[in-house]
């Protein structure tokens, strides 16, 4: 039996430290895998070598890599991309390898009997205010929406045609994820989910925690629950 194929999105401003080892560890987990799978890379207009970098590793195949001409944030960077997907799952994975690639195997064989798997995070050692926001952000999402997930804004494999339309989506930013994951949920579908273990950041700095980051998801949070509403 043919087993669903997937399209990796991963999104990269100025990762030139992770971004060969994260596209090379994703490629070997994905080609241990009996689907088709494609892994789309965005460079977001980075100022270092993260372009440069992931295209030196095509001659690994499956594999195309986009630059952006400026930084449009990984919001507008999916909504790009989701017209033009063939496969039958996407998802995006982060490229600054607190979670590593492997984590994916977990994931892959569940794809067969659901149309929608998502991730959660167990070792988590980030500090006591990250840790915080996070638990808040997704008692918040569940109380709103009427869900009892414990992640959102992580890896979420998604059915092609459960993907909202682009116009739906708003967040420049990594709410982006929990818009995409939530307006593509209904109680008919099968849902799964999978532990992810968070490591340290192999190189640079988070930009999760920036005050902007903030604006965005309160601004978009209030925007999704009109959209929901609406559906």
């Amino acid at each position: 039996m043919k087993l669903p194929s997937l399209t990796v999105v991963m999104t990269a401003f100025n990762e030139q430290d992770n971004i060969e080892e994260v596209i090379r560890r994703m490629h070997k987990t994905l080609k241990s895998y009996s689907g088709d799978f494609r892994i789309v890379v965005i460079d977001d207009g980075s100022s270092d070598e993260t372009y440069q970098r992931a295209s030196e590793l095509l001659h690994l195949g499956n594999l195309e890599i986009i630059k952006n001409t400026k930084n449009l944030g990984t919001g507008k960077s999916v909504r790009s991309l989701i017209p033009r997907l063939e496969t039958d799952f996407y998802c995006w994975f982060p490229t600054d390898l607190e979670l590593d690639p492997s984590e994916m195997s977990a994931a892959l064989p569940l794809m067969d009997s659901s149309d929608i798997v998502v991730s959660f995070l167990v070792n988590d050692q980030r500090g006591e205010m990250r840790k915080f926001l996070s638990r808040t952000f997704v008692q918040i999402l569940n109380l709103t929406f009427g869900h009892q997930y414990p992640y959102y804004n992580g890896v979420s494999l998604i059915r092609r045609e459960l993907l909202p339309h682009p116009h739906l989506l708003s967040s420049r930013r990594f709410f982006t994820h929990a818009e995409i994951l939530i307006l593509s949920l209904s109680d008919t579908l099968r849902v799964k989910t999978v532990p992810f273990k968070l490591h340290d950041r192999h190189s640079g700095e988070s930009k999760a925690m920036r005050w902007n980051a903030f604006w965005d998801v309160g601004f978009n949070y209030l925007k999704l629950i009109s959209k929901k509403m609406r559906q």
